[in-house]
């Protein structure tokens, strides 16, 4: 019987990468969430949530926020999908 692999081991995104970028560049989660336009009560939910693995990240993000901050990402040097688009 083969094992079972969770789309987490096969996403080339590395949420401690991520969170990486994102201390160095001074941010707090709550200020890059607003940055990117993510918005509601809590919208630093959304970026904890990617960075503690709840959220995978989609090569192909169909959100407007989540390309802003794939887009950021890659703006900051860290581009796990090789993403070429723009905003």
């Amino acid at each position: 019987m083969a094992a079972r692999v969770s789309i987490k081991e096969l996403s080339p995104f590395d949420r401690n990468a991520a969170r990486q970028v994102r201390i160095e560049s001074g941010l707090t989660m709550a200020g890059l969430a607003r940055l990117v336009g993510y918005s509601g009560k809590k919208p630093e939910k959304s970026i904890q949530g990617i960075e503690n693995g709840y959220i995978i990240p989609s090569p192909n993000p169909q959100g407007e926020n989540s390309r802003a901050y794939l887009l950021w990402l890659k703006e900051h040097g860290y581009n796990p999908f090789g993403l070429y688009f723009e905003k």
